[in-house]
């Protein structure tokens, strides 16, 4: 009996240091833009998209200082967003994590909200106490959210590893704030679904070919600028659905067809369950492609450049 347990405590010992050094090697590769390795350790379970890879291959390129996204409701941009927070603040130990949103309270809702549910995934937690609105683990090494009604948040964030991510980016009341986070950042992000014409987050994408997704030059250096139609989501793409009733268009399952509207037998609609949770299904997607108003449609279906307007 002692001799298991011996060779029981010896192994568990021996899979610990194969466990850290496999993370200390995926942390040295994160930190010189290899990504990959070390989202599919911390994460192994989750799917993503090829646009969600360029989202954080992108951020932590280290020829690219900044990154926008818009794209269609529910596509998993706060998810990558997330992902993100949570290696950033593990790889860098003064790294510094700025989130804002339209208001605190949505910020701390939904774009923390993703920071949280990533972060108790995280199979190698990094040091720091998740907290209800934020990470803490030092003066130089935390995650917090900046209130948009004032000013302080936005500045004052020194260290060589800041990072700013702005969320609902087209928010009236963060027009003033983009200066001043882009005085600090190492690292930008702003994720927005903007149905507006105009404003900083309109601007920094090109005006040739707005919608294609592409590596631009500014006064900020290398900036990427994604473009996410609803047709690239996973859930859309094998047609998964939320509910078992055929949507517009019909669907067929296996040998079997179902005419819009009608109800999905359980066996079926078991076979089409969301690969993506959380993310938008083919039923959805189609709902809001065909709705009568083309703002729908246009933006929170496809994204895509709406023929009536002269940038976008």
């Amino acid at each position: 009996m002692e001799i298991l347990l011996d060779l029981e405590q010896t192994q568990r010992f021996h899979g610990l240091q194969q466990d850290g050094s496999e993370l200390e090697t995926a942390i040295r590769q994160a930190r010189s833009g290899q990504i990959r390795p070390y989202v599919e350790l911390q994460w192994p379970e989750a799917v993503l998209d090829d646009w969600q890879w360029d989202i954080l291959e992108s951020l932590f390129d280290l020829t690219i200082r900044r990154v926008f996204v818009k794209g269609n409701t529910g596509c998993g941009k706060g998810a990558a967003a997330g992902i993100a927070c949570c290696t950033y603040f593990h790889i860098w130990n003064d790294a510094k994590i700025i989130i804002t949103r339209d208001s605190v309270r949505t910020a701390q809702k939904i774009a923390f909200g993703e920071v949280d549910k990533w972060w108790r995934k995280m199979r190698f937690k990094p040091p720091g106490k998740l907290l209800t609105s934020g990470v803490f683990d030092n003066n130089q090494h935390s995650i917090s959210l900046a209130n948009p009604q004032h000013i302080e948040g936005f500045r004052g964030a020194h260290s060589p590893h800041v990072f700013f991510w702005f969320d609902e980016a087209t928010a009236p009341n963060l027009e003033d704030k983009y200066k001043l986070a882009n005085t600090q950042a190492k690292k930008f992000l702003a994720l927005s679904n903007p149905s507006t014409l105009s404003g900083t987050f309109r601007d920094s994408f090109p005006v040739v070919n707005p919608d294609k997704t592409q590596t631009i030059i500014d006064q900020y250096g290398n900036t990427r600028c994604i473009t996410v139609s609803g047709w690239e989501c996973t859930n859309v793409k094998e047609k998964c659905l939320e509910q078992p009733v055929a949507p517009i268009g019909g669907i067929k399952i296996s040998d079997n067809y179902y005419p819009h509207g009608s109800p999905i037998a359980a066996d079926d609609f078991e076979k089409v369950q969301p690969r993506i949770p959380g993310q938008t299904c083919y039923d959805e997607f189609m709902a809001l492609l065909n709705d009568a108003d083309p703002l729908i449609r246009n933006v929170y279906a496809l994204y895509q450049a709406r023929s009536t307007d002269r940038r976008f």
